[in-house]
């Protein structure tokens, strides 16, 4: 990507961002639609009766009390309240940390991407969620919501923690921060909210989205 040119752009991002975040939406909307269409059409019996329905009978029937609450506090952590939240406290930081308006800019256009794009493959996909959740869940199942703002929650943190950091200290943040993700992903299948290809996809879906972001971005 050509270097930006702060004369001839909107607050340091030049026009071809624009069209990196809108390209790399539209991607990952068919990309995902796709999959779904395959996955829970042709595909949807097969998927349930070795992967999804195998899986999520294990973790049911493994279910403790004192787990059960702490996967409750992991998925408030992925709700679209939480994300919000994070995403201001972030481009707050991040401003006041380097003084670079780009990077709330970065951070607001990837959280209100994130949800957007949510909502449309969900839309786009109309997956049934599991009975007997422990939570209340609105809307349909595929992508995972809470997942996907798990995933693009730990690459803006991330980057922002190890940029020029040394080896060591970024290898164990992103350790770190991929250990929370996961934690948050997990939870929503343990307490039967999504299958666990939806978690898959809301993870795999949202690394996608924060990595077409940052590329398109690149904050420093």
């Amino acid at each position: 990507m050509a270097r930006r040119n702060p004369r001839a752009s909107w607050f340091g991002a030049t026009p071809v961002t624009a069209i990196y975040l809108i390209i790399g939406f539209l991607i990952g909307v068919v990309g995902a639609w796709i999959i779904g269409i395959f996955t829970f059409g042709p595909a949807e019996d097969f998927v349930l009766k070795y992967f999804d329905r195998p899986i999520l009978d294990f973790v049911r029937e493994r279910r403790v009390d004192l787990l059960t609450d702490v996967m409750k506090f992991f998925s408030f952590l992925g709700s679209d309240l939480f994300f919000i939240i994070a995403g201001v406290v972030l481009a707050a930081w991040t401003y006041w940390k380097t003084r670079d308006p780009l990077w709330p800019v970065f951070v607001a256009v990837t959280v209100i991407a994130a949800l957007f794009l949510d909502n449309v493959v969900k839309e786009l996909v109309t997956r049934p969620r599991p009975r007997g959740g422990l939570v209340e869940a609105t809307r349909y199942s595929f992508p995972s919501g809470h997942s996907l703002n798990a995933a693009v929650m730990a690459g803006m943190f991330g980057y922002f923690f190890t940029n020029r950091r040394g080896r060591m200290e970024t290898l164990w943040v992103w350790r770190g921060l991929g250990l929370v993700a996961f934690l948050i992903a997990f939870s929503r299948v343990y307490l039967s909210v999504h299958w666990p290809l939806d978690i898959i996809g809301g993870l795999a879906l949202g690394a996608f989205w924060v990595s077409v972001s940052l590329a398109a971005f690149r904050p420093r």
